[in-house]
């Protein structure tokens, strides 16, 4: 999967902080929703935190991070941290989402 640079740099970003925060956000939305359904939440958690960001105050920097954020994939973002989420807590995976046996 190709996966472009402003997301990697925003992946290493949440990652960072994945501990705490992303870890109870991500709690909290699949325990409300179903897997796939928490994706999307997750991702719009992921944006309007971003979005709320103080932006870079010169003008061509701020021209240039609002381009960046244009090509972020936050669906990425968000299913890399439910996949930590259920690594960590293999509990949290529905049946219904449990690889079939060979």
């Amino acid at each position: 999967m190709f996966v472009n640079m402003e997301t990697t740099v925003l992946q290493e970003y949440v990652s960072v902080q994945a501990s705490e925060r992303w870890n109870l956000v991500v709690s909290r939305f699949l325990s409300a929703y179903e897997r796939n359904v928490a994706v999307g939440k997750i991702a719009s958690a992921i944006q309007s935190y971003i979005h709320e960001l103080e932006r870079p105050s010169d003008p061509l920097a701020a021209d240039f991070y609002a381009y960046a954020l244009k090509r972020v994939d936050f669906y990425t973002i968000a299913l890399e941290l439910i996949q930590a989420a259920e690594a960590a807590e293999p509990y949290r995976v529905c049946e219904s989402e449990r690889p079939m046996a060979a």
